[in-house]
């Protein structure tokens, strides 16, 4: 399973934002850090960031909704299930097996598969069968070898897909996947893993209150 991100926007609209009930904008210490182009999140603010997640009120941490995420995740089909849960304030484009799934044959790669769980004999006679056809479908073009192709594929491939979610998402993710940690590893290791390489994490998306 792998997890890239592309792109991480929206905090100068959020922090604004976050501040204009009250019109305290004069009172926003962050600024723009010339180096790095990025929005430097002031103590000032930070705190009433915090503030505000403390209530633990979805109208309260609503400014974490202005800040985007996008990300290319490539991952096995029961986790993209998973994934796919989370559908407010997400929008997902993936691969697709309807369009390319019988380009080239399948290999031990294109699944996600956990060492000395199952032998080399069993896979090779997955992908022996699985292959034999998608080379009927191709010589034939009868779609029901494509459709048998599909129902015999394991819930281990990985399809890549591109994400794209807003910290609130994050937060919940965090909280239902992470703080209470999910029986599903992928959630626990690598998506936590991603989750930590970005602005704030600890700040925002992992923030409790014990820190405040």
């Amino acid at each position: 399973m792998q997890i890239t991100t592309q792109e991480v926007s929206g905090f100068t609209g959020a922090i604004r934002g976050m501040r204009e009930p009250f019109e305290s904008w004069s009172k926003s210490d962050s600024d723009i850090d010339a180096v790095k182009n990025i929005l430097c999140i002031g103590p000032v603010d930070m705190k009433l960031d915090q503030n505000l997640l403390s209530t633990d009120s979805d109208s309260d941490s609503k400014f974490l909704r202005m800040i985007h995420v996008q990300a290319e995740i490539t991952a096995p089909a029961y986790f993209i299930a998973e994934l796919a849960t989370y559908k407010v304030g997400t929008t997902m484009s993936s691969s697709s097996l309807q369009h390319i799934g019988a380009n080239r044959d399948f290999v031990r790669n294109d699944f996600e598969i956990d060492e000395h769980v199952y032998s080399d004999d069993y896979w090779n006679f997955i992908l022996e069968q699985i292959n034999s056809l998608r080379r009927r479908y191709k010589e034939t073009n009868n779609y029901k070898y494509f459709r048998q192709m599909r129902q015999l594929i394991p819930q281990s491939f990985q399809y890549t897909v591109m994400w794209d979610a807003n910290y609130q998402t994050l937060r919940n993710i965090y909280k239902q996947r992470i703080e209470h940690p999910h029986r599903l590893k992928e959630w626990t290791e690598c998506f936590k893993g991603w989750m930590e390489t970005l602005p704030y994490y600890e700040d925002l998306i992992k923030f409790t209150g014990e820190n405040k």
